[in-house]
């Protein structure tokens, strides 16, 4: 609706053309704010399918956020049985090893005893010695 096409060009007397540029006037007016409302209501509307898609994403990306610390959890959760696992396996291996060599300086002893209490008494000396300084 052009505003230009709706003006009397040249109509009657001067009253009537006071009267119709009022309503001119009026007819503009009511135009203007028919178009101020339409768009009010689109941006109104723009708004909220923003404020939604926001919401959306917001929660997809809480979502996803959670699905990683779920998984990362998970995964430190498998690390920590795996070394857990594994510091077991060494501590078993170790107190082994400790008991081979227990049992090897028994025997020893045990078919060289003079020699081990001279080994012995050797080291108790020296560390008799370095303790004194």
């Amino acid at each position: 609706m052009s505003i230009a096409n709706e003006i009397p060009v040249g109509a009657g007397s001067p009253p009537d053309q006071g009267r119709d540029l009022k309503q001119t006037a009026n007819d503009v007016k009511d135009a203007v704010v028919e178009k101020a409302a339409e768009v009010r209501d689109r941006a109104s509307a723009m708004y909220e399918t923003g404020k939604e898609k926001a919401s959306a994403m917001y929660d997809a990306g809480k979502e996803k956020a959670s699905h990683l610390y779920d998984a990362g959890k998970e995964k430190a959760a498998a690390y920590y049985e795996q070394g857990k696992a594994t510091a077991s396996e060494y501590l078993h291996e170790g107190a082994d090893r400790a008991k081979q060599f227990e049992h090897q300086v028994e025997d020893y002893i045990r078919q060289k005893p003079i020699q081990s209490v001279l080994i012995a008494v050797g080291v108790g000396v020296v560390l008799g010695a370095l303790l004194k300084r």
